[in-house]
């Protein structure tokens, strides 16, 4: 963003200040990654649709061919000891860089015990039941609806808010309310097999219909033609979800991929997932490049190509067909009551898939390598929330330790 805010509007004067903080604000609103939002913005500025088209694609085509060929150079050698040697560094640094992204958002959004309890109650119920983000994102944005629009024109809903404050703190709410999931668990999953496998089925696409396929841990091959036949649609299908409905900026994609790939249809295992994330942070663009890797993964430079269109097209649609509308919708009270309701859901989902993540990365094959994996971490959040060390420094800085030590101490850490 400061990059663009330098070329855009100080050197080459294409944008004033007020245009591109204008910019800023709308690309906050609209699912999917800012950064490449903003970049489609400003070409949209510039030359119209085709502009927005041309800058949205440079933006991501270069990054794209980086992440694919270290998504190759990967799987290909992910068996060879030098590249376990450099990924067990990345993993605590990528770990780190999400709790560093929670506690930033955290610090902007959970300004209220409303918006605590909203973030608490995803935390929980997303580490201990398996929910769909979806729902609970409905669920959230009804809420934050309800809190921040209505609850000042009901009598009966200023009523219960204040009821409700004065004789339970938020917490204890939150407590007695994750009992009670436990028991709308079933509702919600009747609801979202009855919405998947019936509303859904009705459209001219039979792929709507849910697709568990769990011998993809295998890989493909380099293009993978071979795979397209059966899994192209299904990828196709989730990443486009995955795009549209990822509200709060590019790491919000990370638990929404996490349980669609790892929990649900099993595409890759958490180590894999971990690393996958890891090479989109070495790589310039957002997180939300990760697709690339999970699409290679799973249909090769093919499933690639699929899983990034698919990803960044709602990005495209969104700024260049309804940039005017947003226009008009950013100040509309009711859309960002909405999301005022979503985004403490946001920092509470990533949260949950930051501390599985967690506990896979301390799982490591001696108690010293544990340790030396929760002192990376530690250092890490220091370097990032104290001194604003850059992301793709940290990464290359843990992918060296393990090596370094084996060099100079001559035995693995």
């Amino acid at each position: 963003m400061a990059m663009m805010n330098d070329e855009a509007v100080v050197r080459r004067k294409w944008l004033t200040p007020e245009q591109f903080t204008e910019g800023l604000a709308i690309c906050e609103i609209l699912p999917g990654p800012s950064s490449t939002q903003m970049g489609i913005y400003i070409g949209y500025l510039l030359a119209g649709q085709i502009g927005a088209l041309v800058s949205g694609l440079c933006f991501i085509i270069p990054a794209f061919i980086i992440v694919v060929f270290l998504s190759w150079g990967y799987f290909k050698f992910e068996e060879l000891p030098q590249l376990e040697a450099v990924f067990w560094g990345i993993s605590p640094v990528v770990i780190a860089i999400i709790f560093s992204f929670c506690w930033k958002l955290g610090q902007q959004v959970l300004s209220n015990k409303f918006a605590k309890a909203i973030a608490f109650f995803v935390l929980w119920s997303s580490l201990l039941l398996q929910v769909s983000l979806f729902l609970q994102f409905i669920v959230a944005g009804l809420l934050g609806l309800w809190f921040y629009e209505f609850k000042n024109k009901s009598f009966l809903a200023v009523d219960t808010v204040s009821s409700c404050e004065r004789f339970f703190s938020t917490e204890l709410l939150v407590v007695f309310s994750f009992w009670g999931w436990k028991t709308l668990r079933q509702y919600f999953d009747v609801f979202d097999d009855f919405f998947s496998e019936k509303i859904l089925t009705l459209l001219p696409y039979p792929t709507f219909q849910k697709v568990i396929i769990t011998d993809m841990m295998i890989g493909s091959s380099f293009w993978g033609w071979e795979q397209i036949k059966d899994i192209g649609v299904p990828l196709s299908w989730l990443f486009l979800k995955t795009g549209t409905l990822t509200f709060g900026g590019a790491l919000v994609i990370i638990p929404v991929l996490k349980f669609n790939v790892v929990d649900q249809f099993h595409w890759l295992n958490l180590s894999e997932f971990i690393d996958g994330i890891a090479i989109s942070q070495i790589a310039p663009g957002p997180v939300t490049l990760s697709a690339a890797f999970i699409g290679y993964k799973i249909a090769g430079v093919i499933g690639s190509i699929i899983a990034t269109t698919a990803v960044f097209a709602p990005s495209f649609i969104f700024v260049m067909i309804a940039a005017p509308l947003w226009f008009k919708l950013r100040d509309n009270t009711s859309v960002l009551a909405l999301l005022q309701g979503v985004t403490p859901a946001v920092v509470g989902a990533i949260t949950a898939a930051s501390i599985s993540l967690l506990i896979a990365t301390f799982s490591q094959s001696t108690l010293l390598e544990s340790v030396m994996a929760g002192m990376i971490v530690i250092v890490t959040l220091v370097a990032l929330l104290r001194y604003k060390v850059p992301t793709w420094v940290l990464v290359l800085l843990g992918a060296i330790i393990k090596p370094l030590g084996i060099i100079i101490i001559g035995v693995s850490p």
